[in-house]
């Protein structure tokens, strides 16, 4: 948005492109550019890209990352309306930037997430999956660097998912242990697994009365 209230478009480069959504934007008052409010509009035929996705972001005093992240959600789910496997953000800001773009990326891949190991696929659904996300900015260097630091949070994130989405009849005390102590060891994670019999001899009374309940033994996993 503008000081006058008016919203601005960021230049994709293509004075065609720039033009037919400025016209289309100019005939639809009630977006207002919240944040994470999205636009989907089919572009012309002929042009280097499908559709466009208008994204509102919050405005500068009332920004802060998960502002950010909460639109990069919003226009995972934008992008996966339109079916498109690879697709690009505009983003040319005065302020932070690289703290803009690496949250709106953030939060998109985190919305992202969806459990389906045990469920089948189509083909066609395989064709509607994004596959890239690309963000155009001046300082992408930045961008990049504070996005690597994000993803890594990413990859714990979806792992915990990963851990309370499972069945139980695949995941339980000792394959619950086994599988973090594969996962964080390699990351420099000490991993001690103490068993039924570790447990006992330690005095976990209160552990071992609840795991009774269960044909399985349990296991406590102490991470340093």
């Amino acid at each position: 948005k503008s000081k006058d209230d008016s919203v601005n478009l960021e230049k994709s480069g293509d004075d065609l492109i720039d033009a037919y959504l400025e016209r289309a934007l100019s005939k639809n008052e009630n977006f207002k550019a919240k944040n994470g409010e999205t636009l989907n509009y089919v572009l012309p035929e002929n042009k280097t890209a499908d559709f466009a996705i208008i994204l509102g972001l919050a405005d500068e005093k009332d920004a802060c990352t998960l502002k950010y992240q909460e639109a990069g959600g919003k226009l995972f789910m934008a992008l996966k309306t339109t079916g498109s496997k690879h697709a690009s953000l505009i983003l040319n800001t005065e302020n932070n930037m690289e703290e803009i773009a690496a949250n709106i990326s953030y939060g998109l891949l985190l919305r992202s997430y969806n459990f389906d190991l045990y469920k089948s696929k189509k083909d066609d659904d395989k064709k509607k999956e994004l596959k890239a996300f690309d963000v155009i900015c001046d300082k992408h260097s930045a961008a990049d660097k504070a996005f690597k630091d994000l993803s890594g949070i990413a990859s714990g994130v979806f792992f915990a998912r990963n851990l309370v989405n499972e069945p139980p009849n695949e995941l339980y005390p000792e394959s619950y242990a086994n599988r973090v102590k594969s996962e964080l060891k390699p990351l420099g994670i000490d991993v001690e697994i103490l068993d039924d019999k570790k447990l006992e001899k330690m005095g976990a009374g209160a552990i071992m009365a609840v795991g009774k309940g269960s044909e399985r033994k349990p296991r406590m996993v102490i991470m340093r």
